[in-house]
């Protein structure tokens, strides 16, 4: 397989984990913290659960993005695009999560169903998400391949 469809192939996979893993975090938050609220829970260890699961993905898959592209690229590079997917992922889900009633809207308008809708809804995030996790990734690349072009790589 070519450098460019390894890079690609790499950066889809984490990425679709990546959104996969958010989804089932959203998951539990919707149904899972309910009951546990009422229980008794504080308040501060419910933020604290809820920051780590959106910090703990991200950091997790950026270090094996990190490790899977130093098998292609160099350090630098590999941190970067690591580096950029770590910060991208959460920031993609969430313009994904604010996109997701348009293509759910359409997805029920076109096929007259009202679970389409939600259907819609789910693949429009994915996709999203998974794009703009792609496009920060791909950008981080061509930032430091045009610095070391100019001759004047950043400190290592």
């Amino acid at each position: 397989m070519g450098k460019t469809r390894s890079l690609i192939a790499v950066l889809l996979t984490t990425s679709a984990i990546a959104v996969t893993g958010y989804f089932s975090t959203l998951f539990i938050v919707v149904v899972v913290a309910p009951v546990v609220v009422m229980r008794g829970l504080p308040l501060g260890a419910e933020r604290i659960g809820f920051a780590a699961s959106v910090i703990v993905p991200a950091a997790v898959l950026a270090w094996w993005l990190f490790k899977k592209m130093q098998q292609t690229y160099s350090r630098r590079i590999a941190r970067a695009v690591a580096f950029a997917f770590g910060v991208a992922t959460p920031v993609s889900l969430g313009v994904a999560l604010a996109l997701a009633p348009l293509g759910g809207g359409y997805a029920e308008g076109l096929l007259g169903r009202p679970y389409w809708g939600l259907i819609g809804s789910l693949v429009t995030t994915f996709a999203v998400a998974v794009l703009l996790t792609i496009a920060a990734c791909l950008f981080a690349i061509r930032i430091m391949r045009w610095e070391e072009a100019q001759g004047n790589p950043t400190q290592s």
